[in-house]
Parts: structure tokens; sequence; C-alpha cells
């Protein structure tokens, strides 16, 4: 069973932490033994630069990226120190924190790929299937072949977030009809959060669960005809 890409990221946004803290003690030691300067400014200023990478992690993968940036930097820079002086610590175990790390980080930028959905000059059609719900989402079967129909709502999905898959049904779906004559299938769900709207993207025999915003995802859809999509349902 594949690993939730939200359980990914969060291991990554852990790791950014400790690492963050051992760059900081570590810089702090190189000061207490040796009285360097030096290595408090650099051990702090790298601390700084994994708290930045931490933060941005919230906005997208950028934090991730900047973390597999430092991380490479630092190990190259402790494996030196570590050569010339022969100790593990702190230079070894930061050299060897700087490695997992770039593996750490390359699996949380794995994680956050963007949705596998076809971009819009390529999709030649678009049938829509919605269910009635009770949150008021009407029933409705909508087939379009208006690029400019079709092109926000998949610039949108191709936006989408990964989050973590529940038991909920699905409440439509959508079919993608590419111009080489193959279709992709995606599903849709209101979810948990109202702020959000969630589908299901379908690859290889399986899926990935991904977010949108709901008012852009609504404004969308209702450019295609559907009416209000269903709401989301409080756990």
């Amino acid at each position: 069973m594949p690993i939730d890409p939200t359980t990914v990221v969060m291991v990554g946004q852990v790791a950014l932490l400790v690492y963050a803290v051992l760059l900081g003690v570590g810089g702090l030691i190189g000061f207490l033994k040796a009285g360097s300067r030096p290595s408090l400014i650099a051990g702090l200023s790298s601390a700084a630069i994994a708290m930045l990478s931490l933060g941005l992690t919230w906005l997208g993968g950028l934090g991730f990226w900047l973390g597999l940036i430092l991380a490479v930097l630092m190990t190259g820079t402790f494996a030196v120190r570590f050569r010339k002086t022969g100790k593990f610590m702190p230079s070894g175990m930061l050299a060897v924190m700087s490695l997992v790390m770039i593996g750490l980080m390359g699996w949380a930028i794995s994680a956050m790929r963007p949705p596998s959905v076809p971009p819009p000059g390529k999709v030649s059609a678009l049938d829509v299937d919605l269910q009635a719900t009770p949150q008021g989402q009407k029933a409705i079967r909508i087939t379009t072949t208006d690029p400019a129909k079709i092109a926000p709502l998949l610039a949108l999905l191709r936006s989408g977030s990964p989050t973590s898959d529940h038991k909920c049904g699905d409440t439509g779906s959508l079919t993608l009809h590419t111009q080489d004559g193959a279709t992709a299938r995606i599903t849709l769900l209101a979810g948990h959060d109202p702020g959000q709207y969630e589908f299901r993207v379908y690859s290889d025999g399986g899926y990935t669960l991904y977010h949108v915003g709901h008012p852009a995802i609504q404004q969308a859809m209702t450019s295609l005809g559907t009416g209000d999509l269903d709401k989301a349902v409080p756990e």
C-alpha cells in the first residue's frame, strides 16, 4: 500500500525542524570547544535557512527544494571538516545527517508532485457526471468540447495539492478525452473542509487524493453549467 503523500510531507517537515536544531547545536559546540566564531555564525545561519525551508513547505514544494540545496552544501562542508579533524562530533554526525536529509528532501519533493492531469491543449472533450446529494448538488451530465470552458478547470486541477485519503465516497466524476484517443478519470468529492474541494486522480491502477479551493472549482464548474457543487460534511 503506498504511503499517504501528506505523511511523507510531514516527515520532511519534522526532519527540517530536527536538522535546524542540530545545525544550530553543532555551531554552538564548535564555538564552545574551540572558540570558533565562524562555526557559530555558520551553524546559526544554516539553522535559520533550515527553518526558512520549513516555513516555505506550507506554501508548496519550494521549501523542500531549498532544504535539499542546503543539505547538499552541508554534506560537502561537514565531510571536508570531518576529513581534516577525524572527529565524529560534530562534523561527522552532521555530515551523515545532511546525507540523510538529501534522501528525505527528495522523498518529500516526489510526494509534492502535481496531479497527473492532462494540460488543456491536449484535451479535446470533457464529460461531467454529478450525482444528487443532500447538500444541494443536483444530478447532471454534461459533455463539452469548448476549450474556453475546459481550460480553466484543467488548470485549477493541475494546481491541486496532495491531501490525506479517507473513506468518503465520490459524488461525481470527470472523464477527459485527449487528442490522442486516451481517457483520464477523475472523481470528485467535497471532503470535510468547507474551504476545500477534493478530487481523486486515477493512474496505474490506483489514485491520489488532491484538493483545491472550493470557491475556485465552483466557479470553474459553474461555467460548465453544473450549478452548485456538493458541500463539505464535517467529521
